[in-house]
């Protein structure tokens, strides 16, 4: 059985890797290599929140975590996707009263 935060991230992986999908309009096979990979960029924040670790290595960690998120996207999607998917992620920074929880990949927020 599932803890809640574990339901929780696994809800919002979801919500993210549909938003996704129907954004940019995706095949099945890219819609599950993307639910993989945003479950694997929720499985190192969750690991990394349990390190006892200084705030400067943190950031570090989570700059090195959405690049490798963001290297295996460009790997998934076509080029016009992935040019969206960008766009996607820079709205989304300037205007954070969107429905995107603040938590997902494409919107990085500093968590301390």
């Amino acid at each position: 059985m599932q803890t809640a935060p574990d339901q929780d991230m696994n809800t919002r992986v979801k919500m993210q890797s549909d938003r996704i999908t129907r954004e940019l309009n995706l095949n099945a096979e890219q819609s599950k290599k993307v639910m993989e990979q945003t479950q694997a960029y929720y499985n190192d924040h969750a690991a990394m929140n349990t390190k006892n670790v200084s705030s400067t290595d943190r950031d570090m960690m989570r700059t090195k975590s959405m690049e490798k998120y963001d290297t295996s996207m460009r790997e998934t999607l076509n080029a016009d996707q992935y040019t969206k998917f960008s766009s996607m992620k820079g709205e989304y920074m300037m205007d954070p009263n969107q429905s995107m929880p603040a938590t997902m990949p494409m919107h990085e927020k500093r968590m301390e």
